[in-house]
């Protein structure tokens, strides 16, 4: 099994590589049942991936070896309408692994880093969520350490809310 490799800021030049990797996770999910983002990703959010690449927010994780990448998230540091207006938290979304890599702990090795970068960024809180009905990522999550902090409502959908303290 190859290693994974380092977490770093995405390129612009690795755009198509980042959305490819979040329609390979959104066809796998649609495949599940499980109704979390659009199956083909939708423009608004491939557009709103390429701002957030060109402000340098969306980082990735590479295999070590071919260089594949099989890992992105995406940070913000302003609490959204879902948190409380406190600015003690980072907030990881949009965390998508290549199916073909599920079950090889890149999802955590990732995480784990998230939670070290929130840290180094003088945060509090790492906090993240996912559509409510996906118990099998809410499990994942309370697995990993994160506290369930409650439903909340945002576009109509509802959310479960995550966060875990790294300071």
């Amino acid at each position: 099994m190859e290693r994974a490799g380092l977490v770093r800021r995405i390129e612009v030049g690795e755009f198509d590589a980042v959305i490819e990797v979040y329609a390979q996770t959104a066809a796998w999910l649609t495949s599940m049942g499980i109704e979390q983002w659009d199956d083909p990703p939708h423009p608004k959010f491939v557009e709103h991936i390429r701002r957030e690449i060109e402000i340098g927010n969306v980082y990735g994780m590479r295999l070590s070896v071919t260089g594949e990448l099989v890992g992105v998230m995406r940070f913000e540091w302003e609490p959204g309408v879902m948190w409380p207006n406190d600015y003690a938290a980072g907030y990881v979304y949009s965390l998508a692994i290549r199916p073909a890599h599920h079950g090889k702990t890149m999802g955590e090795a990732m995480l784990q880093w998230a939670e070290d970068h929130v840290r180094r960024m003088g945060r509090k809180l790492i906090r993240l969520d996912c559509v409510a009905h996906n118990d099998k990522l809410r499990a994942y999550y309370l697995r990993l350490g994160y506290n369930f902090c409650g439903i909340g409502q945002a576009g109509g959908d509802d959310f479960a809310l995550f966060e875990k303290r790294v300071n």
